[in-house]
């Protein structure tokens, strides 16, 4: 997400906010918002934003898999990421990942 933000933002800023969140199920998360000034991203590409191989500029270097990438890793951790389609200064994806408590071992415990 990083990434692309600094790809795409030649002037303006780019903000990385963290914090904690309740999910729906009422469980700790923490929510990573990414957001930039860049050229932002039209609304008929959001849909596809998380697909393989999509580029929306083929000028830019990359192979269109970065935002893939991090859609499988979120899901497969139990999270998620999206596209704010409400902020068009730029864009802003969010990214959700679950806290999972585990309680600290030593590592003779691990062994």
């Amino acid at each position: 997400m990083l990434a692309n933000a600094i790809k795409n933002t030649t002037k303006g800023s780019i903000l990385l906010e963290c914090r904690k969140i309740k999910n729906d199920q009422g469980t700790d998360s923490i929510a990573f918002c990414v957001t930039d000034t860049g050229y932002g991203i039209a609304p008929k590409h959001h849909k596809k934003l998380f697909e393989r191989f999509v580029k929306l500029d083929s000028n830019k270097q990359g192979a269109g898999l970065g935002l893939y990438i991090c859609h499988t890793i979120a899901t497969k951790l139990g999270g998620s990421i999206t596209l704010d389609p409400n902020y068009t200064t730029g864009a802003r994806f969010i990214l959700i990942l679950p806290v999972v408590a585990q309680t600290a071992t030593t590592l003779e415990e691990q062994q």
